[in-house]
């Protein structure tokens, strides 16, 4: 995880950067968007070493039920 962490941080830059370089209209701002707006959510496990980076655990415990609808 300290090895993540600035990496992160990089790439929250890059991707602040580069929010203001692509025009309002466009399918890669729309992204960046989505991707900026739940940072906070994503870089979470940062601040607490028990959460997982990512919910594919999860995922794949509700999948059979999903599918069966």
């Amino acid at each position: 995880m300290a090895c993540a962490k600035p990496i992160a941080d990089m790439l929250h830059a890059w991707m602040q950067s580069q929010r203001q370089m692509v025009p309002e209209w466009s399918a890669i701002a729309k992204e960046l968007d989505y991707n900026l707006k739940r940072w906070n959510a994503l870089v979470r496990y940062f601040d607490n070493a028990y959460l997982p980076i990512d919910n594919n655990w999860i995922e794949n415990q509700i999948k059979p039920e999903a599918i069966g609808r």
